[in-house]
């Protein structure tokens, strides 16, 4: 994958490459439950990124919000 990919590109093709992950694997594939173990974990990692990302992004509007009240108040 290229380094110059926006984020969102990169971001479905991690979505992408998770939801195949066991996709080969069969309910009686010896190693199915580490295989699937794996994509449950990469999931959670996903999940947990996105909501990290997401609270970032209000905090920084939150910040912009308050930055432009201290600025009018400057006035």
């Amino acid at each position: 994958m290229s380094d110059r990919l926006s984020l969102a590109d990169r971001a479905v093709h991690a979505l992408a490459s998770v939801s195949a992950m066991g996709e080969t694997i069969g309910t009686d594939d010896p190693h199915r439950h580490l295989v699937w173990s794996l994509r449950e974990s990469a999931q959670g990692i996903l999940s947990d990124a996105f909501q990290r990302a997401v609270s970032l992004a209000y905090l920084a509007r939150d910040a912009e919000r308050v930055f432009k009240e201290i600025k009018e108040q400057a006035k």
